[in-house]
């Protein structure tokens, strides 16, 4: 198959640098256990798409002008970009055309969406260096964008493209701007506010339609967290005129629109485990099987991540401290949640029927990650976990626990999928 490449000037070394970096060996993983953006297992990984023709720029500033930077991590950052006058816009299809069936592709009255940074003509731009001997389709942001059809839960991608800084190749992703991350609308225990009970209600609908979306498209995303939850005011995000153009997803009625972003260490569901296994997330939201560096890890690393958020909604604060490391992380589950075996192979005594269920594997995972339990732990019931939280006494309460006891599980095979999840009485009543 061939890929159409661009080039913006006559320079040539743009475009021999990129198809060397295209057709190369990508680097080997990480060491075990490090916290790393994971490598990508490229035989699994699909061919490059014929719809999509990739454009080299030796210089990104000929074509956006940079308005303020939003974030930086340890792989790249985020800036507020507006395009230059004059030149093509990503937001025009009879100028730029985008693949479909992908994160990319044009969605219904799309210029009328995110209304808000569309007065001001302002876009996100996430730039991450680029290793020589990277394969550009095989770097897991793009390969997830790529081939993860349009979700209005979904942050909306515009453009990709490469360009040069300081002689090294970087990978540029446009895409839509949503301002306020989750961690804006957390209680607050001195000014009291906090999500209204049909507001949290609406907002964690959002968030596991975009969940279900991913694991439907064959693809876990690994960093569900209060920072890569974004929200927008629904009247900042669709004009009064046009509304909604997702009504059975986001509605009118609801008074944010949800947006679930950052899919650096997002994997696809048939990619082969790695035979060196590592830590992969956020270790506050990671689930026990990542922690125990266990290597077939699937789509339940999600659900247990969505019930992270869950608590922290509702509580303020996080269920699982960020402890030293993942060893201490495990344990401090433990204390919460109660021993995930039966240390004394027998029945457990009348009456404690494990809250969070047995996932016998683990007892094997800790011997080899050298995390000794002492003692049994036994914790019958996840009320007391909420006892100072707000949505206590309200109708929703019991019903937001039938969702946490049906996807905070030790074993993941047990975890509810988002679907069933979306269809429990909480969401449906």
């Amino acid at each position: 198959m061939n890929t159409t490449i661009k080039s913006n000037n006559k320079d040539t070394k743009a475009s021999e640098t990129f198809n060397a970096a295209c057709h190369q060996t990508k680097d080997l993983g990480p060491e075990s256990g490090k916290e790393a953006t994971p490598p990508t297992d490229t035989s699994n990984s699909p061919a490059p798409p014929t719809s999509f023709t990739l454009i080299t720029k030796l210089d990104f500033s000929d074509f956006f002008q940079e308005s303020a930077r939003l974030g930086k991590g340890g792989y790249g950052e985020v800036v507020l970009v507006k395009p230059v006058a004059g030149k093509h816009h990503v937001k025009n299809p009879t100028l730029f055309s985008r693949p479909n069936n992908s994160l990319m592709q044009w969605s219904p009255n799309e210029c009328h969406d995110n209304v808000y940074t569309n007065a001001y003509g302002v876009m996100a731009l996430n730039t991450m260096q680029m290793k020589p001997r990277d394969i550009f389709w095989n770097i897991r942001d793009v390969d997830f964008s790529l081939s993860v059809p349009y979700h209005p839960n979904l942050i909306h991608i515009y453009e990709m493209f490469i360009s040069f800084k300081d002689s090294h190749l970087q990978i540029n992703i446009v895409m839509e701007c949503v301002l306020q991350s989750l961690k804006s609308y957390l209680p607050d225990s001195e000014s009291k506010t906090h999500l209204s009970p049909k507001d949290l209600k609406s907002v964690l609908r959002q968030l596991l339609q975009a969940i279900d979306h991913i694991h439907k498209s064959g693809f876990v995303h690994r960093d569900i967290k209060a920072d890569n939850i974004l929200l927008t005011p629904i009247s900042d995000y669709f004009s009064a005129e046009f509304g909604s153009t997702s009504p059975d997803l986001i509605s009118m009625e609801d008074k944010y629109a949800l947006k679930l972003a950052d899919y650096g260490v997002s994997k696809r569901t048939t990619e082969a485990p790695p035979a060196d296994p590592y830590l992969v997330g956020t270790r506050p939201y990671m689930a026990p099987e990542i922690l125990l560096l266990d290597s077939d890890h699937g789509a339940p690393v999600d659900i247990w991540s969505f019930c992270c958020v869950v608590y922290e909604l509702i509580t303020g604060s996080k269920l699982f401290a960020n402890c030293w490391g993942s060893k201490d992380m495990v344990k401090h589950m433990v204390k919460k949640l109660g021993t995930p075996y039966d240390m004394r192979q027998k029945q457990a005594p009348l009456g404690h029927v494990p809250a969070f269920g047995y996932w016998h594997k683990a007892k094997r995972l800790m011997r080899t990650s050298g995390i000794k339990i002492r003692k049994q732990i036994y914790v019958v019931s996840l009320k007391p976990m909420f006892k100072d939280c707000y949505l206590c006494g309200h109708e929703d309460f019991e019903p937001l626990l039938d969702v946490l006891r049906a996807s905070l599980r030790w074993n993941p095979a047990e975890r509810a999928t988002a679907e069933h999840l979306l269809n429990m009485p909480y969401f449906t009543s």
